[in-house]
């Protein structure tokens, strides 16, 4: 009896052992590789998968083409040699101021204004409307003339009046002349456009009064 017991006492001893010193079990190769394979991946990136290349704005370029071609036009017009205005001064004789009336018609391709001063005070000023083919006969006329340019003389006359021609191809003169008027005779350059002159001036308008600066309620 003593000795069975003994027995079963040093078998069970010697079981604990080995079971408290066996090495953990490892999983194969396989089976980590298959664990690893089915784990769910980490998050993906929001930018790598949204984000898309931004092309280049065409906006600058098209400005500063459309700048060149406004300035390379501006050009043009300036510089073709056209006349774009014309400038018809009759100069007074030395009067009081309320009989003194000179003025100043300008012409240009839609517009034809007057105004008129008292030795610089403005008397009227008024403007209408031109046609583009009248304004291109007056250049035409005009040309045909051969206008010289030049001032008048009045030969030592007092009192008289006189006409100035100033004709503009963009900001470029063309023409300067002008005439003296006195004792019924008239001289320099502008003497031959005498008609083409009276049919500016009847193109003009007649002039609208304008009311005094320092009392608006008196027409001068």
């Amino acid at each position: 009896m003593t000795l069975r017991f003994a027995f079963f006492f040093i078998a069970a001893t010697f079981g604990l052992a080995c079971s408290a010193e066996a090495p953990p079990v490892e999983e194969p190769p396989q089976a980590r590789a298959t664990a690893t394979s089915d784990a769910p991946e980490g998050p993906v990136s929001t930018t790598s998968a949204t984000a898309t290349p931004v092309e280049p704005t065409s906006a600058p370029v098209a400005t500063a083409t459309a700048s060149a071609t406004a300035t390379a036009s501006a050009s043009a017009v300036a510089d073709d040699g056209s006349i774009n205005r014309i400038e018809l001064r009759f100069q007074d004789a030395s009067v009081p101021p309320p009989h003194h009336r000179s003025y100043t018609i300008t012409v240009t391709p839609n517009q034809i204004r007057k105004v008129v001063d008292s030795y610089g005070n403005i008397v009227s000023d008024d403007a209408a409307k031109l046609e583009k083919a009248d304004f291109d006969k007056l250049v035409t006329d005009l040309k045909k003339l051969g206008i010289k340019d030049g001032a008048g003389s009045s030969g030592g006359c007092t009192g008289g009046t006189g006409r100035s021609l100033k004709v503009f191809a963009g900001s470029k003169t063309v023409i300067d002349s002008s005439l003296e008027s006195c004792g019924g005779k008239e001289s320099g350059p502008l003497v031959k456009a005498r008609a083409w002159m009276d049919a500016v001036e009847k193109k003009a308008p007649s002039g609208l009064p304008v009311k005094n600066q320092s009392n608006p309620g008196v027409i001068q």
